[in-house]
């Protein structure tokens, strides 16, 4: 993408991220904002919806000189943080409770104003990896992990082993440096004025935290560190603190990165060639990390060779990190999809299959005989519980065999026979023409298709979609065939 460069001569008024708030803007957020609820100043997001023009005025005004003084007001930064408890977990173990921060809405219509400006701002000027997925328009997690299922196929047609790491970052939205971030916004290239600047580090220090537990309210402490939690700013600070990370060049080895998700992988015909491939990349990241504080856990970071052979390496892969060795498996999940060394996607529609019945038996409890919901009602809730599970990242894994896809569609089948209060003899055919379900073979045609009509816009994609017409059996090739 071309960078946009600003005239040098701007002033701090001229410059887009410091035009002045309008209504139209503020009310343009209002619309995406979800009732949830309300901070410490007890301003619900519906009573903002239902202003007046006047109100939304004031605003205005407000948020303009927020912007030109580069100050993000106090009020705004007090958070009262909820501890939710997990199914299941030990109620005496800290760990086993959820933090919900709770913000003040009109602080959080202001930050939908900054991260608006701010992310556009960084997409114009290429400010963000190309291979980043995470928090942007028009990416998601499917991007992601198709690129490294491609790679991996095309280089089993290559007749050669692919080696991928598997990262784990410690506590990365947490623990990020305030004053490293603050450090890297103020490089020249990034174009971001002074004002600006003073918001994000206004936003980030002084802020307050208070848990509540029941009816009792601790006492306010400030984090030292991390972006705040519930914050609509935070994921667009922490993918800018991130946005120099080492990627190899395409000689050395490929990168797939969704926030703090991140994987690097290589190909070679010789597995020990691309294990020192890959332990450059590594020691480069290792200095990167040094360099920014973010600390990579060895133990939790996996690394596997995907290969088509049966022969056993004379000599085992030897990948280290800060000094650990990294462990090697048979498998690991990437962005929710399980990857196994021979890439026949067993785990993972097994994974599939079991969470899907486990979801079958709630979706039971909707379809009573003489109090249940209407079979519509029950399909409704099947396509967006269940069915979604199959289709989540289908383009990655849509190399699977019909053996393989059938287990899914079983489900569906009695889904289906459950929302219509069917015996299971009734045939199936019979059964989606009532309900007017596709199939899932059928939903994976037009997955695949949707994918292939917008995957031709993304940068990280295009080239493995030209790549797709001279290649078969790959994800990328079974969708061009099929739009």
């Amino acid at each position: 993408m071309q960078k946009t460069v600003y005239p040098s001569n701007l002033t701090p008024v001229d410059h887009p991220l410091n035009r002045s708030v309008t209504i139209e803007e503020i009310k343009s957020h209002l619309k995406k904002t979800k009732n949830k609820a309300p901070g410490e100043d007890n301003i619900d997001s519906t009573l903002i919806k239902q202003a007046p023009d006047e109100y939304l005025h004031l605003l205005s005004n407000l948020f303009t000189t927020c912007l030109m003084e580069g100050y993000f007001p106090l009020p705004w930064k007090s958070a009262v943080v909820t501890m939710i408890h997990k199914p299941g977990k030990d109620p005496y173990n800290v760990t086993s409770y959820r933090p919900i921060s709770l913000l003040s809405h009109v602080g959080k219509l202001f930050e939908r104003v900054l991260t608006q400006r701010l992310s556009s701002h960084a997409e114009e000027m290429g400010l963000l990896g190309i291979h980043q997925a995470g928090f942007r328009k028009a990416r998601s997690t499917t991007d992601n992990i198709l690129r490294l299922s491609e790679d991996i196929l095309r280089n089993f047609k290559k007749k050669e082993h692919t080696l991928a790491v598997f990262f784990d970052i410690e506590k990365a939205f947490d623990k990020m440096w305030h004053n490293g971030l603050c450090y890297r916004l103020a490089d020249s290239n990034l174009q971001i004025p002074l004002s600006i600047r003073n918001i994000i580090t206004s936003f980030l220090h002084n802020r307050t935290i208070k848990v509540k537990v029941s009816t009792a309210i601790s006492s306010p402490f400030t984090p030292e560190a991390g972006v705040p939690q519930g914050a609509v700013l935070s994921p667009l600070l922490f993918l800018l603190y991130i946005s120099d990370i080492y990627y190899p060049p395409p000689t050395i080895g490929q990168v797939s990165q969704f926030a703090d998700d991140l994987c690097y992988w290589t190909s070679s015909k010789c597995p020990k060639l691309a294990a020192k491939k890959l332990q450059k990349s590594i020691e480069e990241i290792e200095t990167w990390s040094n360099m920014w504080r973010v600390k990579l856990n060895p133990q939790k970071t996996q690394c596997v060779l995907f290969t088509r052979s049966t022969r056993k390496n004379k000599k085992p892969i030897d990948l280290k990190l800060y000094g650990e060795a990294i462990k090697v498996e048979k498998e690991a999940k990437f962005l929710g999809v399980t990857f196994q060394k021979n890439m026949n996607w067993t785990s993972h529609i097994a994974n599939i299959e079991r969470e899907g019945r486990k979801r079958l038996n709630h979706l039971k409890t909707l379809c009573g005989r003489k109090c249940g919901a209407s079979p519509q009602t029950v399909l409704k809730v099947y396509i967006s519980y269940i069915r979604s599970l199959f289709e989540y990242a289908l383009p990655a894994w849509i190399t699977a065999s019909p053996r393989q896809m059938n287990h899914l569609q079983r489900i569906q089948n009695l889904a289906i026979k459950m929302a219509y209060r069917l015996p299971k003899y009734i045939s199936n055919h019979h059964v989606h023409s009532i309900s007017g379900l596709a199939s899932i073979s059928s939903r994976q045609s037009i997955i695949g298709q949707r994918f292939m009509n917008r995957a031709t816009r993304n940068p990280s994609l295009r080239k493995a979609v030209g790549q797709a017409r001279w290649t078969t059996d790959t994800p990328m090739s079974i969708m061009l065939k099929l739009s």
